[in-house]
């Protein structure tokens, strides 16, 4: 596994593969996303991560924000 730092702002295009990717609930809001984007290497976001209304297919934006436990993580912006 390669490791590696973003700066802060980063963004890339992204398509939701899966919602609650983890447990299947069809009438609670994900909680899970799970997303690939234009590079082609997938991303797990969980609640709080981005716009969890999203469902499979929908397109958008990960930016890498300053914040969590690590001091940054992707967040998930969903197309209007």
């Amino acid at each position: 596994m390669n490791t590696v730092t973003h700066p802060y702002g980063t963004t890339r295009k992204a398509t939701v593969v899966k919602s609650n990717a983890i447990v299947e609930r069809p009438t609670i809001p994900a909680s899970v996303l799970l997303l690939t984007d234009e590079f082609g290497e997938g991303h797990i976001l969980v609640a709080g991560c981005g716009d969890m209304t999203s469902k499979v297919g929908d397109k958008g934006v990960l930016t890498f924000t300053q914040g969590g436990p690590m001091g940054g993580y992707w967040r998930f912006t969903k197309d209007v």
